[in-house]
């Protein structure tokens, strides 16, 4: 059976990758510094997972079977990672790898929590989690979905202000459109939408080709634009 042509090409996502990250290789070249130091900082929690792996394949095809080799894999970064490791350099002439990565969560969850109080989220979407026991925990899955890379693939800066960004409007999109399923909006309803989705669209990334159909920019923001005519 013959697989359905896909509507982008790996060059096409190969370049997007090149353009917007930074390979191991690039990062250990520019800060000067060692691919294993490097991947220390990240089992140390101290830096953020890569955010794509390319792995290129090799296949051997005959009348008597295929068989296929995993070829030489490129794991891609966020640029962020540039500054975040010439810091480090810095701080473990004073500080050891497990110091700084406590040091880089306590910032975080400083940051995201002031975040959190400029956007009033504790007034609506946040109600239920202004107590400790429960805020905290949502703190560490952000840390911890931060450190997987996942916010280096979906946010443009992985910054913890334009995490709570991306995750309060989103929240607020979701209840003032009912999951996108409300199919009239009035007025004020309407500008409030706009504001959203404007400010979700500055921090969201662009998303790579193969995946920006199933992305958060395509479902909570381009699908949304279109159907509200905002």
């Amino acid at each position: 059976m013959t697989k359905p042509l896909k509507s982008h090409s790996p060059k096409q996502i190969k370049s997007y990758l090149q353009e917007h990250f930074c390979s191991l290789e690039h990062l250990s070249e520019v800060c000067d510094i060692s691919e294993k130091q490097i991947l220390a900082y990240v089992e140390a929690g101290a830096l953020p997972q890569h955010s794509y792996a390319w792995t290129d394949k090799a296949v051997v095809d005959s009348s008597l079977g295929q068989e296929e080799y995993l070829m030489h894999t490129v794991y891609y970064y966020h640029p962020q990672h540039l500054a975040l490791l010439n810091d480090f350099v810095t701080w473990e002439r004073f500080m050891s790898r497990q110091e700084i990565a406590a040091s880089m969560h306590d910032d975080f969850r400083d940051r995201y929590t002031a975040q959190l109080q400029r956007l009033n989220a504790f007034e609506d979407v946040l109600q239920d989690v202004q107590e400790p026991e429960k805020f905290e925990p949502l703190i560490d899955k952000e840390w911890q979905n931060y450190l997987k890379g996942i916010y280096g693939l979906c946010t443009k800066e992985p910054s913890p202000e334009n995490i709570a960004i991306k995750e309060i409007t989103l929240k607020r999109i979701k209840v003032l459109t009912q999951d996108g399923q409300k199919e009239n909006l009035n007025a004020k309803e309407m500008l409030n939408l706009k504001q959203y989705l404007d400010d979700l669209d500055k921090v969201l990334s662009l998303f790579a080709p193969h995946e920006l159909k199933r992305s958060s920019r395509q479902l909570w923001l381009n699908d949304l634009r279109l159907k509200y005519g905002v």
